[in-house]
């Protein structure tokens, strides 16, 4: 909403999640990654050429 009242039209897609669980196991992130991309330890999940695209941010806090 914002993106739009200011008028902005960004080229690709902008996406913002938020997860819970990450402290028992990343649980929230990986179910994501499982329904919208595969399983992430399945070789073929990684050569899809519109992956090099991507532009993207792990944050990775095992304490």
């Amino acid at each position: 909403r914002i993106l739009k009242a200011i008028g902005a039209k960004p080229r690709r897609t902008i996406r913002v999640a938020f997860w819970a669980g990450e402290e028992q196991g990343i649980h929230g992130s990986r179910e994501y990654v499982h329904a919208h991309f595969g399983n992430p330890r399945d070789p073929k999940v990684g050569v899809k050429p519109d992956y090099e695209k991507f532009s993207v941010y792990f944050n990775q806090d095992y304490g």
